[in-house]
């Protein structure tokens, strides 16, 4: 599994002026707008073929739902991960760099969900809190593959 950080500093290719975060719109019915979609899959180096958008709400809850992150010896819930990123909020670079050890900490505490984890908490979320452009039967076809989560063969780059 590949998940790719972009900074939301990143300037769109046809228009320098603007970064991802000028352009980022988000509708809880239809997700983030298609003019985003496309500069944000014009930035990124690989093909995307699923979108998922959480907000802070659904952000904590996957947290919550793993057990919490270990980072340094230290478990936190969702509330107190939102209160770390919350930290960083005007370095997106530093933003990144975070996002990567709290997501290499979900993924080792995703190995502890089993083949076939109750998903209905996080199920519940869409669409106010989680957009994901594939329906839920896709999403579990291209998830169930992938399960048990093991931490090796997951890589989170940043871009």
């Amino acid at each position: 599994m590949f998940l790719l950080g972009i900074s939301v500093d990143q300037q769109i290719e046809s228009d320098p002026s603007l970064t991802l975060r000028d352009k980022f719109s988000y509708d809880p019915q239809s997700g983030p707008t298609e003019s985003f979609l496309q500069d944000l899959y014009r930035t990124v180096p690989l093909e995307a073929d699923t979108t998922v958008v959480l907000d802070e709400t659904a952000f904590a809850a996957a947290v919550d739902y793993v057990g919490g992150v270990t980072i340094n010896d230290a478990t936190f819930s969702g509330q107190e991960v939102l209160g770390i990123l919350s930290l960083s909020a005007d370095s997106p670079t530093g933003a990144l760099s975070l996002q990567k050890q709290l997501l290499n900490a979900l993924a080792a505490q995703g190995a502890n969900l089993g083949e076939v984890p109750e998903i209905t908490t996080l199920v519940e979320l869409r669409p106010e809190h989680l957009y994901a452009s594939k329906s839920l039967n896709e999403l579990v076809a291209i998830i169930a593959p992938l399960l048990p989560v093991r931490p090796e063969t997951t890589h989170i780059e940043l871009y």
